[in-house]
């Protein structure tokens, strides 16, 4: 009961969903679900960004989907859910995040590490929304409100050259991208150096 409301849990609504909408969308609703599971698991709310690849409390957040996983057996859609929740990720921070990993995943780009620690030439560590480690590749998604200001764009541009001088290719996309799928997968897969 949510102020009077019945209403279903965080795992049944994302599992719900997951269902019924296709896998990349419904990656986002899984992932933040996921995340949130992560976060109340942690001890003292410690920081997320490090508590999000934890074996241990991804591992309890992902029980409570395997609950109601197989509570709906059978149910129409169940299988697509099996899929997608096995590609959840609580280490995504945006929809976009979500959303473009599943175009990537569903269409055989090899799974990066999300939300990945990175150090720039500088010794500085920022934190990479997809990182290829073996092939020396960052993918980031940008979300249109990540440069509302010139000085967050000059950060960013001195963050992706300490990164490029450290030796990492950058991949960078945004929400009109996903529109046509195949062309980012091409522009990852090239990064990568797969095609």
């Amino acid at each position: 009961m949510l102020d009077g409301v019945l209403v279903t849990t965080l795992a049944r609504t994302a599992v719900d969903l997951a269902r019924h909408l296709a896998p990349p969308r419904a990656l986002i609703c899984v992932d933040a679900a996921l995340r949130r599971l992560v976060e109340q698991r942690s001890p003292l709310r410690a920081d997320l960004r490090r508590c999000v690849h934890d074996e241990g409390l991804i591992s309890d957040a992902a029980s409570v989907f395997t609950g109601v996983l197989d509570y709906q057996a059978g149910w129409p859609g169940i299988r697509r859910a099996r899929a997608t929740v096995a590609l959840g990720d609580p280490a995504a921070e945006s929809p976009l995040e979500s959303e473009s990993r599943g175009i990537l995943l569903l269409r055989g780009v090899p799974a990066p590490v999300v939300g990945a620690p990175v150090v720039g030439a500088n010794g500085v560590t920022y934190w990479a929304d997809m990182l290829w480690e073996d092939r020396r590749v960052v993918g980031e998604c940008d979300g249109g409100m990540k440069y509302s200001s010139s000085e967050a764009l000059i950060k960013e541009k001195l963050r992706q050259e300490e990164l490029e001088q450290a030796g990492l290719r950058i991949v960078r996309w945004m929400f009109p991208d996903l529109r046509n799928p195949w062309r980012l997968v091409g522009r990852v897969n090239r990064a990568l150096g797969l095609c």
